[in-house]
């Protein structure tokens, strides 16, 4: 298949593709998880209650935080992609099954139509 810039809305790719999108959010959890427990062994490095230890402290646990905080937020927004997708893939699907149910209409009032070979019209 050529790659290209057209949306297609195949929902067993739309599937795979949210997959995808779900092991990088696991990923980036973990990594938060990994992150957290590797830092804790440092915790205290700084000393207790000296001016560099209050200066130095606060400044290490706030930047601890921040990527923390940060790595959360990312797994946060990729969580959000797998729920945008898991909405378009029930919309694709439903338009889908809207579109067939009226094909099947279309297909059952047309049925027979000619059948009988008498045209019924002007000639």
């Amino acid at each position: 298949m050529v790659a290209s810039d057209a949306y297609e809305a195949d929902p067993g790719r739309i599937q795979a593709a949210i997959g995808e999108i779900e092991a990088i959010a696991h990923q980036a959890l973990a990594m938060v998880g990994e992150f957290t427990t590797a830092i804790a062994a440092y915790n205290g490095w700084e000393g207790v209650d000296d001016e560099y230890a209050i200066e130095v402290g606060a400044k290490f646990d706030k930047s601890v935080l921040g990527v923390t905080e940060t790595g959360g937020a990312i797994a946060k927004a990729v969580e959000s992609i797998v729920n945008g997708r898991l909405l378009e893939l029930k919309e694709i699907s439903g338009a889908q099954g809207f579109a067939q149910e009226n094909i099947d209409a279309a297909l059952a009032a047309t049925k027979g139509i000619g059948a009988d070979g008498g045209g019924g019209g002007k000639r």
